[in-house]
């Protein structure tokens, strides 16, 4: 995985903490999912370039946005990394032929035009839904090639949109945005609450994979729970608890020696 983006009370790349967001404006949601960036108006994530951010290894690129969208308006962006809406770098966003409608879309630039690629002609998002895990999927760094496209659970093959360049995506060294484009002229009135990127292209069972259980993309911690024995002294049991962004679980328990004095 080239990034892990979690938002929330102290938005970070998880991968690299000491990068920090210029921008971190919306307001907190708390949910059984964790806690999430709220954006709405003006108020988005900005995080400063990195080369892993970029897009454009020869194997492909992934990025995984989940969200929570409570309006349809404004093109509603998710994440993207781009120099102009039209040269170099890429996109993802909902509202494709209308600024309201609910087509899931994505593209990917360089100096000489874009390729956009949207998940069906039709209305596929919803607004005021529970969170939704959106993932575009590209297999090499050409922007012609057609992304895979993972909505909910749904793998589709994108459809053509609108863009007439060739060639490779050329790197954009733009900041990252969550829920707002660079320019400032779209908007998403929603949540976000992760962002992940690969750099390669992801197949249809391994989003799958991340859609049932996205802890796994977390790097396990593993705590040492005590507590007595029924009748005191002796030996006591202890479980091991796997944390992560989705909270922890526990994955084994075993006997240990009681430490109750």
């Amino acid at each position: 995985m080239a990034a892990l983006i979690r938002l929330g009370r102290s938005t970070r790349d998880v991968f690299n903490t000491g990068i920090v967001p210029t921008v971190d404006s919306g307001g907190y949601r708390v949910t059984t999912r964790g806690v999430s960036r709220d954006f709405a108006t003006s108020t988005y994530t900005r995080i400063p370039p990195q080369t892993r951010y970029y897009g454009t290894n020869e194997n492909g690129f992934t990025v995984i946005t989940w969200a929570v969208v409570d309006s349809l308006t404004n093109y509603s962006p998710l994440t993207m990394c781009q120099t102009t809406t039209t040269t170099n770098g890429w996109e993802m966003r909902i509202g494709g032929s209308t600024a309201t409608s609910g087509q899931f879309l994505a593209h990917r630039a360089n100096a000489g035009g874009y390729r956009s690629f949207r998940a069906s002609t039709s209305n596929i998002i919803a607004a005021g839904t529970d969170l939704q895990m959106l993932a575009a999927s590209f297999a090499d760094n050409i922007i012609t090639t057609t992304p895979l496209m993972f909505y909910n659970g749904t793998s589709v093959t994108g459809v053509p949109y609108a863009g007439t360049g060739t060639g490779a995506i050329t790197e954009s060294t733009g900041d990252l945005y969550v829920a707002r484009r660079y320019d400032g002229a779209t908007q998403l009135d929603g949540s976000v609450l992760m962002v992940a990127l690969f750099d390669r292209g992801l197949q249809h069972n391994e989003l799958q994979a991340i859609y049932n259980n996205p802890a796994q993309l977390f790097e396990p911690e593993f705590i040492q729970v005590y507590w007595p024995s029924a009748g005191g002294g002796g030996t006591g049991n202890s479980a091991r608890v796997i944390g992560g962004g989705w909270g922890g679980r526990v994955i084994a328990s075993d006997k240990l020696r009681n430490n109750d004095g």
